[in-house]
């Protein structure tokens, strides 16, 4: 290897081409900070973001906050500089948004130490200290800010200011360290001379409760705004919105907050010449038993004769049992509903050979394996395995590229079931669909029965629709309960908070609202709010995955994502928003 070689081509040699997917996951709860120069670099070095999260947006613990893929060595080069692009900005304005949580909108919260950052930090820890919903400035207005350095080179507060008084339009702001006379004193001059907010700046509560009091006294308090700084903690605030102040800034605790906890993890490895999905799984359809013929048992262990054949067909040595031995015949089930053809097509020879080298097993001449079901593959000749399940590959691909595109679309909701209300959101996703190539139709309103909805989901996707979409019924009240059945049919759907409330608040008895997206068979389920606005972008993300969905998980996540963008948009400008608790 050359000295300018890259160790990462020789260590992926033979797959590098291959296409590798990748999830970046939140550790903790918190707000995304750096995303947009994720994606930036992301890009640069070659990778595709198949969806992310906005800047700005609360994100759970466990919540994939990234998904995107590239080649093996674009992904070990992302995983070198993204989460460094994502960790410490986005732990930055999770500590700027506690602070101002924590302040309950009774001081306004400041964060100017992102000013004494290196110039190429300076502008990605501002932003995230915006992010997290502080200010980055004093003021949003001009203003000037006359430092203790100023009022000592210009001789005290009244000449600092008159300094500046040829400035009529610009805001003065000074800072009072009690070095010219009592601090309450410089307060009062401050005021006098022009100053519209007064920084506060020793860390002694004690002392800025004293300058509210004095202004207060003096009549002045009105007149200009109080900003205390010098080492606060956020755990400090609680206590600091009682002394009389308006500003709070916070410089260390909140530039120098640890880092939100980033996980990046591969999820999927395509390599050259597969599909997304290689491998030819047959149900066993209840036909489940293997019988042995002409075989001999003299003391023989009967487990390890299960796990040698469960060896055999690729299984784990749990997954096959003796169930039946009589005279010249033994008996075994298949734990397993499912099996991959090519781990059981042809391999009876390999099975007898196995069982003959057991102690206290022996074979006749005649000895062969049967079933009657999908296991009856063991006997066929090795000779015509290619051919065989060459031939049902391709039918069952077909059958499948068929039942993908196939999609099957369900409303809810009582008032949508007695006409109160017109259903607005199955026209929208059939004809969204149908845009896409799919053969989709509407499968009726269901009730908001848990039972009900479950049966509706298993028998559409019994009659081979491979996407099955229900509208409504996902969020906090009592009658909503779709998730709940889809989680009775895919027990591992993947159902991401979209919103979360105080339980028990108004009609509120769940947490808040999910969305869904669960699998049966080939089949994907797919659950979505009853809002019309809400269904229209839930589908602006779920368009981009078909007709092939993938990893259930990105899906539901890349959902919940768009929704929560959503929801943050609306309430920008408010102080509580409808985002996921931190």
């Amino acid at each position: 290897m050359t000295e300018a070689q890259d160790i990462r081509d020789r260590i992926f040699d033979g797959i590098a081409d291959a296409r590798v997917t990748f999830a970046v996951t939140a550790q903790r709860n918190g707000i995304l900070a750096g995303m947009s120069r994720a994606c930036d670099k992301a890009a640069e070095l070659g990778v595709t973001v198949l969806y992310s999260c906005e800047d700005g947006m609360r994100v759970a613990k466990d919540e994939k906050v990234l998904v995107a893929a590239g080649t093996p060595k674009q992904v070990a080069l992302a995983e070198e500089v993204l989460v460094g692009l994502l960790a410490k900005t986005s732990g930055i304005a999770t500590a700027a948004d506690r602070a101002v949580r924590l302040a309950q909108g009774r001081v306004q919260v400041v964060s100017g130490a992102w000013k004494k950052m290196p110039p190429e930090l300076k502008t990605a820890v501002r932003e995230a200290v915006v992010l997290g919903g502080a200010s980055s400035r004093i003021a949003d207005c001009p203003f000037v800010y006359l430092d203790k350095n100023y009022v000592a080179i210009l001789g005290g507060i009244e000449p600092a200011l008159r300094a500046v008084e040829e400035f009529p339009d610009t805001l003065k702001v000074i800072q009072l360290k009690g070095t010219t006379a009592d601090m309450t004193v410089e307060a009062e001059q401050a005021v006098r001379g022009g100053a519209g907010i007064l920084m506060v700046d020793t860390g002694d509560a004690a002392a800025a409760r004293a300058v509210s009091a004095s202004l207060e006294a003096a009549g002045l308090r009105a007149r200009a705004r109080i900003a205390f700084a010098g080492g606060i903690a956020i755990d400090d605030i609680p206590s600091l919105v009682t002394v009389g102040i308006d500003i709070l800034d916070i410089g260390a605790d909140i530039v120098d907050a640890p880092l939100l906890d980033l996980r990046l993890d591969v999820v999927e490895v395509i390599r050259p010449g597969e599909g997304p999905d290689v491998r030819h799984e047959l149900n066993l359809l209840d036909k489940t038993e293997l019988w042995i013929d002409d075989i001999r048992l003299q003391d023989a262990n009967l487990t390890d004769l299960a796990h040698v054949v469960a060896g055999a067909l690729g299984l784990e040595a749990g997954e096959v049992l003796v169930v039946d031995v009589r005279e010249g015949h033994v008996t075994l089930d298949v734990l397993r509903r499912a099996v991959q053809a090519r781990d059981i097509a042809g391999k009876e020879a390999e099975v007898l050979l196995r069982l003959g080298r057991l102690p206290g097993v022996s074979l006749g001449e005649n000895a062969r394996l049967h079933s009657e079901g999908i296991l009856g593959l063991i006997a066929l000749p090795a000779e015509d395995v290619d051919e065989v399940l060459g031939r049902s590959e391709r039918v069952l691909a077909d059958v499948r590229s068929r039942v993908a595109r196939r999609a099957k679309v369900f409303a809810s909701g009582a008032e949508v079931k007695d006409g109160s209300i017109q259903d607005t959101n199955t026209p929208l996703i059939v004809e969204r669909l149908r845009e896409r190539g799919f053969e989709a139709s509407g499968g009726g309103i269901l009730t908001d029965d848990a039972e009900s909805i479950a049966l509706s989901l298993e028998s559409a996707a019994g009659a081979g629709y491979g996407l099955v979409i229900t509208t409504g019924g996902v969020g906090a009240e009592e009658k909503d309960c779709t998730i709940e059945a889809l989680l009775r049919v895919d027990a591992g759907a993947a159902t991401p908070w979209v919103v979360k409330y105080q339980r028990g608040s108004g009609r509120h008895v769940k947490e808040g609202v999910r969305v869904g997206v669960g699998q049966l068979g080939s089949s994907y389920l797919v659950a979505l709010p009853g809002p019309n606005d809400e269904v229209n972008i839930a589908l602006d993300a779920l368009v981009e995955s078909l007709p092939f969905i993938g990893d259930k998980r990105i899906l539901a996540e890349k959902i919940a994502a768009a929704l929560r963008g959503a929801l943050i948009e609306k309430s920008r400008g408010f102080h509580h928003h409808c985002g996921l608790e931190v």
